[in-house]
């Protein structure tokens, strides 16, 4: 069958797009339109291609964003910037490369060109390394449509994005993708742009080197076929969705997750972290402590309404901008409470409880943490009574709505082998409340009541007692032998011949070496500190050398370990990170073959694949300055230390 061309004006550029396809990107579910509209595509590679294609594709690949991921970056690059040839402010206020609003780029920017240093929404790999894990955050690629509308809101901006994306994939995407942006650039391809970032290297559950631990949540380990199967019989109208989301924003599982229903109860979740945030570092009142205590293990609905008055539309929409949100609708006319009939999507919902420990300020983490983990008897149903282990938090919200059934929804956070994720189920049109409780329970069962209990994943290997993957997905450039090298600038490159846990603790190393020394830094707040993919410090006890946030001798080593999958060593995100003299409490006694730790009373530091990471500095590697915060520095950093500051006990961790 032939098909007409039109001509569409997309961004300035004008394509001839088969009517068949326009209509296809257009009316299509998302499901099914890759496969139907363009008929699938061929893998691409990035070798031999300019370097902006090339940054396309690297943060495809990074991100998991599928065949068509690169196009869809490139897409979003010509309409945003015409390729980096208009950079300017636009009137929003969204700026660089990709044009992100500022608090956005906050949020989601990563540093690629400079491992370990500030994201640069103005240098193009940072820039479109960051879109795209805004992207796989919004919902990509299982939902393109949902994922560029959260970029920008438009419904036009989403075809035109489209119709570009189609343009670049398939058989002659790449050659199209190339002349455009010749086009743009004057005739030829842009120069001066940072070199393509290098190799990444990962591993998980089931690797060869079998560093990672039993029971992780990774997406291999999550079958989420009986958990759809099971929506998809439910009887019209009663609907559902779901949506499991890892702590680093990772769509592990999602069927109907953007589906908006009336909150109910469950957004008083939502007002409890607006209510700490608003805090900040501040104790609750008594009287405060009594109205949230109702509001979250009773579901008073008084109380909910009080908090929402103390924070407001502002505090609300902050919370929802922190967690990453983008199906959520504030509405304040319910009479019961304020909240009642405010939009919520399980995806939303997820992504908040994945994370809501950490949105919440260090000072009051623990007392959130413990009102979301007391739910009253009376509401231990649905996700709380599925059997499913290592549930951290929850809430739930239900109502009828007059002439179409109940609105029963509930979400949770599950910790379990050093993982965190979050889960949430809505469901619509139930006859009953205990129906849509049973929806919740039996979708929760399906997920993880065989993962979140410890129960080794499929091909997952044992660790001789190492646990908590942390995150372990790493920027690395391996160099030829058996040791790492301190490069020209400070940081370092791990050694080929090395296990993938070393060459991702040395990759960690390079994140943090350029913060400063911090007495208490990295202490105060590990889930920020720890973070693999953007490293926040949170400060520490007293000002450190230079008075700003960083890290401290055992913050510093408790950083590598962690993103060497060790963070079960510390309690896991939100453990405490020990003083020098702990770090003989975990880990075997004596020097390691790739990894060894060196504490006393006073100090502790670290050797990874024959260089040391330190704060003592008694060889500081280039550039010194400042030289107070952790580095690397030379082997022999080891015999300087136990001769000025020790004696110290060497510790490894079991197999390294």
């Amino acid at each position: 069958m032939s098909h007409r061309n039109i001509t569409v004006l997309v961004g300035g550029l004008l394509i001839g797009v088969p009517i068949g396809l326009v209509l296809c990107l257009m009316f299509l579910g998302e499901a099914t339109q890759q496969e139907l509209c363009d008929g699938g595509g061929a893998d691409v590679s990035a070798a031999g291609q300019p370097a902006l294609v090339q940054f396309y594709i690297g943060a495809s690949d990074r991100y998991a964003l599928g065949q068509d991921g690169y196009a869809y970056l490139a897409a979003i690059n010509y309409v945003e910037t015409s390729f980096g040839t208009n950079l300017s402010t636009s009137s929003a206020g969204a700026i660089g490369w990709m044009q992100f609003e500022p608090d956005t780029f906050k949020t989601w920017g990563v540093a690629v060109s400079h491992p370990g240093g500030t994201p640069d929404p103005y240098d193009p790999q940072d820039a479109i390394y960051s879109a795209a894990n805004y992207l796989r955050a919004s919902g990509a690629p299982q939902s393109w449509s949902t994922a560029v509308f959260a970029y920008n809101h438009s419904g036009a901006y989403v075809a035109q994005v489209q119709a570009l994306a189609a343009r670049y994939s398939g058989p002659n995407g790449l050659q199209n993708l190339r002349q455009d942006i010749a086009a743009a650039w004057g005739g030829r391809q842009p120069t001066g742009l940072p070199a393509p970032s290098p190799t990444l290297v990962s591993y998980s559950a089931g690797s060869a080197s079998g560093e990672c631990c039993p029971g992780a949540m990774t997406p291999a380990a999550i079958d989420d076929t009986a958990a759809s199967s099971f929506l998809q019989g439910l009887r019209a109208p009663q609907r559902a969705g779901f949506a499991l989301v890892s702590s680093g924003g990772e769509i592990l599982a999602q069927e109907n997750a953007t589906m908006a229903v009336p909150g109910g109860s469950i957004t008083k979740a939502m007002l409890l972290v607006a209510f700490l945030q608003r805090l900040g570092e501040r104790p609750v009142p008594p009287g405060a402590q009594a109205r949230l205590a109702a509001m979250i293990e009773v579901s008073d609905n008084d109380a909910g309404s009080w908090a929402f008055a103390q924070v407001g539309v502002a505090g609300v929409e902050a919370v929802a901008h922190r967690a990453g949100m983008t199906g959520f609708r504030l509405d304040v006319s319910d009479p019961v409470y304020t909240l009642g009939q405010s939009g919520v999507t399980a995806l939303d919902q997820a992504r908040l409880f994945a994370r809501i420990d950490r949105l919440v300020p260090a000072r009051n983490r623990a007392y959130a943490m413990g009102l979301l983990s007391h739910i009253s008897t009376a509401d231990q149903w649905g996700i709380l009574s599925s059997g499913i282990a290592g549930i951290t938090a929850s809430k739930a919200g239900w109502k009828p709505e007059p002439g179409s059934g109940w609105v029963v929804n509930q979400a949770a956070q599950v910790s379990s082998a050093g993982q965190t994720v979050g889960l949430a189920v809505t469901s619509v049109n139930d006859p009953s409340q205990t129906a849509g409780e049973q929806v919740l329970r039996t979708v929760a069962a399906d997920l993880l009541s065989g993962q979140a209990s410890g129960s080794p994943t499929a091909g997952a290997v044992s660790t001789g007692g190492q646990e908590g993957c942390g995150e372990l997905s790493v920027d690395v450039t391996p160099v030829p032998g058996p040791r790492a090298v301190i490069m020209p600038n400070g940081l370092a490159r791990p050694p080929a011949q090395a296990p993938q846990a070393v060459q991702a603790m040395v990759a960690a190393g390079d994140r943090i070496s350029h913060f400063d020394y911090q007495y208490g830094g990295g202490h105060a707040d590990p889930a920020l500190s720890d973070s693999q993919s953007r490293p926040q410090p949170q400060g520490g006890l007293t000002p450190g050398d230079n008075g700003t946030p960083g890290y401290d001798c055992s913050g510093a080593t408790a950083y590598v370990l962690f993103g060497g999958g060790l963070g079960s060593y510390f309690g896991g995100p939100g453990g405490a990170i020990p003083a020098s003299g702990d770090f003989g409490s975990f880990g075997v006694p004596g020097e390691g073959r790739w990894v060894t730790w060196y504490y006393n009373g006073g100090h502790v530091f670290i050797a990874v694949a024959g260089i040391v990471f330190d704060t003592g500095h008694q060889f500081p590697a280039a550039p010194s300055t400042p030289s107070t915060g952790p580095r690397w520095t030379i082997a022999a950093d080891v015999a300087a230390q136990q001769s000025a500051d020790g004696p110290f006990a060497p510790q490894h961790p079991a197999g390294l």
